[in-house]
């Protein structure tokens, strides 16, 4: 509601940068102390006041000078409404353009709760007695706690804005590294899909040289114990065979063509044997290759499962952040109820305070009547005084003078007597004057405790509008 009626507000002084509000022209603010018109002809406060505003309106945003600092504000009053131009000229670290702005908000700002100000004057013309000096630094201190609070909101709402951003680049960077991560995983995956299968193709083609080469191998041993079944008979045979030399020498010639068979077959044995052993040397290549992959698998897979826990970490940041957002929204929900809150004290104490002053100037009255009582009794008192005096004095004769004497004497007594009842007359005008002048003082001296007490609960009723 605030940031709206805000933007129409600064709406409004944007159309209309130059003019001086419509009802500081058009009414009249001579009001005196006692709420009644100078008798005079003099210009009142309000008057003189409302004439300054009204002839210099351009001279607002040139007579400010405001010095703000990070723990208090400092104000400077000139001799129209101070200014907050001088603000970002002073404490600006942005540049021109975040200056400008400032200076337009803070601008805008102004001329609204001056509009505000004039018309609670206006409105309540006895609410601030002094003179201009004294509401102008009443209006520069009220405008600088409406500035704070309202530089307050903004800031707080600048950091919530700053907070919403980075989860959002939080959370995009965690999609992209999550997106990359399992990229890489896939691909991974793939390779050692691919590696497995090229393992299984070798791993098939080593067995069956294995059953190959078990196979020459037996029969190789069948061959050999042929061989030594043979022998054990051409021993047996050698005795029958010493018969005949011819005959001994065919076999030997027979059994050295068996023997140089079986020794080119022992070449050639020994030449698969030796391909065997090349073949398993290329195995044990094979079998150390696969476990070096499998130990980069092993690694890649520690890898995954680091970023894994990192993910996870960063999960528990973002948990612990929004855990943070919430407790931020939860602490600004407090301070907004704690603000109600004050606000509703405020109006409890601003009733108590409105009950004690009319029980005050219900007492006040009292006291008024019952001085008007004795002021009436000393009158009546005075004037009987004086004419038991005047009386005593015309009564007052001498017996022993002759009766000649007596009527002169008459006759100057009652010339005296004439001058003594004008004098009487005067004392009585004299006491007239002196009783109007002590009512109207002890009058003037109550109304003035009475508006001096009404001050504080005008000035909040103000700023409560204002910052509404």
């Amino acid at each position: 509601m605030k940031r709206a009626a805000n933007g129409q507000a600064s709406a409004d002084q944007v159309d209309q940068p130059n003019k001086v509000p419509m009802y500081v022209d058009q009414f009249d603010l001579s009001v005196s102390c006692t709420g009644k018109k100078s008798t005079a002809g003099a210009m009142d406060r309000y008057e003189s006041l409302s004439k300054h505003y009204s002839s210099s309106p351009s001279q607002t945003s040139k007579s400010r000078n405001v010095q703000c600092t990070t723990k208090n504000v400092t104000i400077s009053v000139a001799p129209t409404i101070p200014s907050l131009l001088s603000i970002d000229s002073e404490n600006d670290f942005g540049g021109n353009r975040t200056a400008d702005h400032h200076e337009t908000d803070e601008s805008e700002m102004y001329r609204k709760f001056e509009e505000a100000f004039n018309m609670t004057l206006h409105n309540n013309p006895g609410i601030l007695p002094g003179a201009p000096a004294v509401i102008n630094s009443v209006k520069s201190a009220l405008f600088q706690v409406q500035k704070v609070k309202a530089q307050r909101e903004n800031e707080m709402r600048r950091k919530l804005d700053e907070v919403k951003n980075g989860k959002d680049q939080l959370e995009a960077q965690i999609r992209k590294e999550m997106g990359a991560y399992a990229l890489r995983r896939n691909d991974l995956v793939k390779e050692l899909e691919t590696e497995k299968l090229d393992n299984d193709i070798q791993q098939d083609a080593l067995n069956k040289q294995i059953i190959a080469n078990q196979a020459i191998k037996r029969k190789l041993a069948s061959k050999m114990t042929d061989v030594a079944k043979e022998k054990e008979e051409l021993t047996k045979h050698l005795s029958y065979l010493s018969k005949s030399r011819v005959e001994l020498e065919e076999a030997l010639e027979n059994e050295m063509k068996n023997v140089q068979k079986d020794r080119d077959a022992l070449q050639k044995v020994l030449a698969e044997r030796k391909q065997l052993q090349k073949q398993k040397m290329e195995n044990k290549e094979l079998e150390s290759r696969i476990e070096s992959m499998s130990n980069d698998a092993a690694k890649e897979k520690q890898a995954l499962q680091a970023e894994v826990a990192e993910l996870k970490q960063f999960e528990e940041h973002v948990s612990q952040l929004r855990k943070q957002n919430e407790e931020a929204r939860q602490g600004l929900e407090l301070e907004k109820k704690n603000l109600m809150e004050m606000t509703e004290t405020m109006q409890t104490k601003k009733f108590t305070l409105m009950e004690s002053l009319k029980d005050m100037e219900k007492q006040f009255q009292a006291e008024i009547d019952e001085l008007n009582g004795k002021i009436h009794g000393a009158k009546r008192l005075h004037e009987e005084d004086v004419t038991n005096r005047v009386m005593s004095y015309l009564r007052r004769g001498v017996p022993d003078e002759t009766a000649n004497v007596l009527a002169g004497r008459d006759e100057a007594v009652k010339d005296m007597a004439s001058p003594m009842m004008a004098g009487s007359s005067s004392a009585r005008l004299s006491s007239l004057d002196i009783e109007s002048v002590v009512r109207e003082r002890v009058e003037a001296e109550l109304k003035n405790r009475v508006e001096a007490e009404r001050v504080p609960e005008k000035i909040f009723d103000v700023f409560v509008r204002t910052s509404r």
